[in-house]
């Protein structure tokens, strides 16, 4: 998806991830998309508390409302994403550990420099 291409290909660079999709199976990329996966789940989950307030049915767009649900603050939706965010920041170093470690594994990532995507790169906001 969206998030999977964006973050992928910034942690990844292009050819590495286009190397993935073309041949998962391969016993180097097995390991690597399981180190990839929190990443991509942690940060897909961000997404969804960032646009949470919306919900997408097969009658179109709807927003819940009922006497029963209490929205969270903006405060507190904040606090909410930057936890996760801070996990999401984990896992990546996790990632980029392990890629550093097994570069020569991965000769289309060997020499790529370790960043963070970050939150604000992801543009995570608090409408």
């Amino acid at each position: 998806g969206e998030v999977e291409k964006m973050k992928c290909t910034k942690l990844l660079g292009r050819e590495l991830y286009a190397d993935i999709k073309a041949n998962p199976t391969t016993e180097n990329n097995i390991e690597l998309i399981e180190t990839v996966k929190p990443v991509l789940v942690f940060w897909t989950y961000i997404m969804y508390l960032e646009q949470g307030r919306v919900f997408n049915t097969a009658t179109g767009q709807v927003v819940k409302r009922t006497d029963s649900s209490v929205h969270l603050t903006d405060a507190e939706l904040k606090l909410l994403i930057d936890s996760n965010a801070k996990i999401a920041r984990f896992y990546e170093s996790e990632l980029q550990f392990y890629l550093s470690q097994n570069g020569l594994r991965f000769p289309l990532w060997s020499g790529r420099s370790v960043q963070h995507t970050g939150a604000k790169s992801f543009k995570i906001k608090v409408l």
